[in-house]
């Protein structure tokens, strides 16, 4: 029986041809011309109660301010449905991961500028978290990656729908375990009767 690269000419075609795919790889990452991150790591954490920060697993929050729903279908976050605030309501205090308009009144005013943007999830509305989720782009510098809360929808039109709520968070790293955790933004959630485990 033969196989495939038993002949010196195919092994030496082979070889040559990893050799033009691996420099063309390398010159687009090194250019700055890939989209992003070769390939992406994503865990869920839930199980580990230390990395839920302020928030508590199946605890129940109520949203304090009106916030977008949007859907982001080129996103290469673990979740393509978010809830971000208006940019009014974190006044420059955090950045946030999706974009979003300024205010509730900018985007009546300019709908056709914000297509992910699919509705309103009005203030009052509970919401519940349920996973947490570790997203790594694995990329030559070595990065721990972020984390992402997901939550449910309790109440009113968009009840039932998973999103991803780590906009509606602050960000904080442990500086003694190097690991990132997130808690409530107060002036957008606050906790809610029956807080969970």
């Amino acid at each position: 029986m033969r196989y495939p690269f038993s002949n010196k000419k195919y092994i030496y075609l082979y070889i040559r041809y990893m050799f033009i795919v691996m420099l063309i790889a390398w010159s687009q990452l090194l250019s700055g011309c890939l989209p992003g991150p070769l390939f992406v790591v994503t865990r869920d954490i839930s199980h580990l109660r230390e990395r839920w920060g302020g928030y508590r697993y199946l605890g129940l929050y109520t949203l304090n301010i009106d916030v977008f729903w949007s859907v982001d279908e080129e996103a290469i976050a673990p979740s393509k449905s978010v809830l971000v605030p208006p940019r009014e309501a974190t006044q420059g205090k955090c950045d946030l991961l999706y974009s979003a308009p300024f205010s509730i009144s900018e985007y009546y005013e300019e709908i056709d500028k914000w297509p992910d943007v699919q509705g309103i999830v009005a203030a009052g509305t509970r919401i519940q978290c349920i996973k947490l989720i570790n997203y790594i782009p694995v990329e030559i510098v070595d990065w721990s990656g972020i984390i992402y809360m997901h939550a449910r929808i309790l109440d009113g039109p968009y009840s039932g729908k998973e999103v991803e709520i780590s906009d509606l968070s602050i960000r904080r790293l442990d500086p003694i375990s190097n690991q990132y955790s997130l808690r409530p933004n107060l002036k957008i959630l606050s906790a809610a009767v029956g807080m969970g485990r």
